[in-house]
């Protein structure tokens, strides 16, 4: 029963168009094209062309350097390898390494092409767009004009528009139309929906960003993906000079609010699947500028969905929205009123981060207990239960706020019979020091408050009702009111398949009241 109902609490919050277009994918199959007889020629470069280098790496027919990993491709390996490592294969971002041999990539495209009609995955949607975009920097920087890759470039449009990700929605569908635009920009057809796909972009981006010019999502490292995306589509535009709208407006907001997710020193806040697999702000902004031929300072970007408290000394990132967006949040977790802290820009307070996108280590990236915030009877806030399905999703909302306070409450714990609610203060009392006060109202269940330490802090001291730590610049401690607490070893995942080791502590609340004092110095 409890499974009907946590599938029940999935499915209604979809949209039609996403369940028409998921029965056709799933049952009816999705439509996979090998051959084309479409005729393209490319359009007119009016400048030379440049783009954001990648760091994946071919080395040879055999092996790549991919997410910072050595692998070795094999039959066995493209049928048997992580589903996310595999994708990121088919991106096919190491053809635009900066190091590479052109004659040797042009060479290794025509040969993978021949034998890439049965491999598992490569012609989905998502990674074709990715190597659509990827396979026109290359045909476009190197000025090559071959008619088989020609081909293969038009084999990849057919193949995205014939299966447009609206059974997903979200970036995914975001990506195959910027694919789709690139590939206009660069090449000329007759008898082609040019202007169709442009107005299908357009009503997009008015669908996926907020007033403050965040992705539904709300995840930071995808807000710093479709930057990218979006600016890759703007430079193809200026370069072959292609009348399109404007998107200096739209990426300078987007860089706004993406700034606002790091530190000062450009590291990012891991709030949803965020880790350090995305570009770095100052990176965008240079290649912002360059498109624009402007010097143009990116600043952050207030959000009433990341509230960013902020002293000389401190700064706590909290979140105060629930999953989003609840037709597909693919990408949320469980982590409603958690937060980030740095001190003097030292992460003090961190998330976990995503190992991957499948397995145990996916699904306990995504629970309530893994991130800095309260659990209550051991049960997450919102029903996870798949890698990318949330069932009933909590909502947050925010009493109070201001630069060096919030008050904030979410409903996750909530039943039919009890109106269970979860209510966080959290406030910035000097420059050195803040408090945490967690409440549950109306459970006799007991609950406990989650805290990961930096995988920075190597150190802990712990004296009757004070834990102690520090690492090589900053040392703090916390302040428990007569709380039974537990430390632990845990997994902080700062990249894709890369881990490290971090402390984490379970401090129990008292009558589900909690009260700690937080004090760094450095």
């Amino acid at each position: 029963m409890l499974k009907i109902i946590i599938f029940f609490n999935t499915i209604i919050d979809l949209k039609l168009i996403q369940v028409i277009c998921g029965f056709k994918y799933y049952l009816l199959s999705h439509t996979i094209k090998k051959k084309t007889n479409l005729k393209s020629n490319l359009n007119k470069k009016k400048k030379d062309i440049f783009f954001i280098k990648s760091s994946d790496k071919i080395i040879d027919n055999k092996n790549f350097i991919i997410l910072s990993q050595k692998i070795k491709i094999s039959d066995n390996w493209l049928i048997n390898s992580d589903p996310l490592l595999r994708y990121n294969f088919f991106y096919f971002n190491f053809i635009n390494n900066k190091n590479n041999n052109k004659n040797y990539i042009f060479g290794f495209i025509k040969n993978f092409f021949k034998t890439s009609d049965n491999i598992k995955d490569f012609w989905d949607p998502y990674p074709t767009s990715i190597r659509l975009i990827n396979l026109i920097k290359f045909v476009s920087k190197n000025n090559i004009k071959d008619d088989e890759i020609t081909k293969i470039i038009s084999l990849h449009y057919i193949n995205i528009k014939n299966n447009l990700e609206y059974r997903l929605l979200g970036n995914h569908l975001l990506t195959n139309l910027i694919a789709i635009n690139i590939f206009f920009s660069v090449y000329k057809f007759k008898n082609q929906k040019k202007d169709y796909y442009t107005k299908k972009l357009l009503l997009e981006i008015d669908n996926q960003f907020n007033d403050d010019y965040e992705h539904i999502e709300l995840t930071p490292m995808y807000q710093g993906i479709l930057i990218e995306q979006l600016l890759d589509l703007q430079n193809f535009n200026k370069s072959y000079q292609n009348k399109i709208l404007n998107f200096e407006f739209l990426t300078r907001n987007m860089l706004h609010a993406y700034k606002n997710y790091h530190t000062p020193k450009d590291e990012i806040f891991f709030f949803n699947d965020t880790n350090n697999n995305s570009p770095k702000p100052k990176t965008l902004i240079e290649y912002f500028n360059k498109i624009y031929g402007k010097k143009y300072s990116v600043k952050n970007n207030l959000s009433k969905n990341f509230w960013k408290l902020q002293t000389k000394n401190i700064s706590i990132m909290t979140k105060c929205c629930g999953p989003t967006p609840i037709f597909n949040p693919g990408h949320s977790h469980a982590d409603n009123l958690s937060f980030e802290m740095t001190y003097k820009n030292q992460k003090i307070f961190v998330n976990p981060g995503v190992f991957s996108y499948t397995g145990i280590n996916r699904l306990k990236s995504r629970q309530t207990k893994s991130h800095n915030t309260l659990v209550l009877a051991n049960e997450n806030s919102s029903q996870i239960w798949s890698n990318f399905r949330i069932g009933k999703k909590a909502q947050t909302t925010v009493e109070k706020k201001s630069n060096k306070l919030i008050c904030f409450s979410h409903n996750g714990y909530c039943s039919l019979f009890k109106k269970i609610i979860h209510k966080r203060k959290i406030n910035i009392i000097d420059k050195n020091s803040f408090t945490l006060e967690d409440e549950v109202s109306n459970t006799k269940n007991n609950s406990y408050i989650n805290l990961n330490l930096d995988p920075s802090i190597k150190n802990l001291k712990i004296k009757g009702n004070i834990i102690k730590f520090r690492n090589k610049k900053v040392y703090g401690k916390i302040i428990l009111r007569d709380q039974k607490f537990k430390v632990y070893k845990n997994l902080f995942y700062e990249r894709f398949f890369k881990k490290k080791n971090m402390f984490s502590l379970l401090i129990n609340t008292k009558l589900n009241k909690s009260m700690l004092k937080i004090e760094i110095n450095g």
